[in-house]
């Protein structure tokens, strides 16, 4: 083996080693997914950094015949040694999946376009993706936050769902925030980026506070930052009942009971007001109602349907 093995550089005379093969011993920072190249090999790329370099870092790319053989990040902090690197280029430049995020806010009400009369032939969705989520999976979830969902779309980039860890702070890079259906999702981008945090980083920290603090609180579970409280058009019938969110109401573990949420209706069906009755003079109407935890459908039947005029924050679970 050759003395050059063993000969470790700095980043930032790295950098200037353009064309030669070098040895780094780095901290990552940041990663990149793995995925599939245009060809028959993967490719990921990570951001490392070390004393002499220490904010820009460098961004180092790596190509294997398989994705087991890409390097394996656990965490931001783990330690990389990378052998006979060469540095070709420096910038100075800082089938479908779907993750579920959260960071403990709530997400502000998305414009709806849709009509109400179209309700019965196109009706708004309850969630994006075919599927619904069992209630032993919503019930993993936090009741009162967005969670919001991210499209990885395995079709046009092969991602190693292995990398994703799940219940780990993660801060992604470049990602899309974009509405659909009305609801908002998120799509990860050719060139988003991630890389996991501790669980005491400052940015971690400041999301959890707050959600302690409304969790036990008898207002918490109001939708802060969607809709104004107090609000003079809001009436119940039991005013020291606490607020819950509907994601409360989907993992309830009775098969029913009431429950008083701060909800907004998206679409009714039927749409008209003279068609809330049947032929034989029965109410029955379906409203959709969200939050930001959650839609979903609500049923008035019958006497339940003479109070339509201002069911609008009440509700009762099927």
């Amino acid at each position: 083996m050759r003395g050059d093995d063993y000969k470790f550089m700095q980043i930032v005379d790295a950098i200037a080693s353009i064309n030669q093969r070098v040895n780094l011993i780095g901290i990552v920072v940041e990663t990149g997914l793995p995925k599939s190249t245009r060809g028959t090999d993967y490719f990921c790329s990570l951001k490392i950094v070390d004393k002499s370099r220490t904010n820009l870092g460098i961004f180092v790319s790596f190509f294997a015949d398989t994705m087991e053989k890409l390097p394996q990040v656990d965490s931001v902090g783990d330690i990389i040694l990378l052998s006979q690197v060469m540095i070709l280029h420096v910038e100075g430049k800082n089938d479908e999946w779907m993750l579920f995020l959260w960071d403990g806010t709530d997400t502000p009400p998305a414009s709806i376009e849709a009509k109400l009369e179209d309700e019965m032939e196109n009706p708004l969705p309850l969630q994006l993706g075919s599927c619904s989520l069992s209630r032993d999976v919503l019930c993993t979830f936090p009741p009162v936050g967005s969670v919001l969902r991210m499209i990885i779309n395995q079709r046009s980039e092969k991602i190693n769902m292995n990398f994703i860890h799940i219940n780990k702070w993660v801060k992604f890079v470049n990602i899309k925030i974009e509405v659909h259906a009305a609801l908002w999702r998120a799509v990860l981008m050719p060139f988003s980026r991630l890389h996991y945090l501790p669980d005491d980083d400052d940015r971690v920290l400041a999301c959890q506070r707050p959600y302690e603090e409304r969790v036990p609180s008898k207002w918490g579970r109001m939708p802060f930052t969607s809709f104004p409280w107090p609000s003079p058009i809001t009436g119940t019938d039991h005013p020291d009942v606490p607020f819950v969110t509907l994601m409360n109401v989907l993992t309830h573990p009775e098969v029913t009971g009431k429950f008083k949420c701060v909800v907004r209706v998206v679409a009714i069906f039927p749409w008209r007001i003279d068609d809330f009755r049947s032929p034989s003079g029965i109410y029955r109407v379906r409203l959709t109602l969200e939050d930001p935890t959650a839609r979903l459908h609500a049923f008035l039947y019958a006497e339940d349907g003479g109070e339509v005029p201002w069911v609008a924050d009440h509700c009762t679970a099927p």
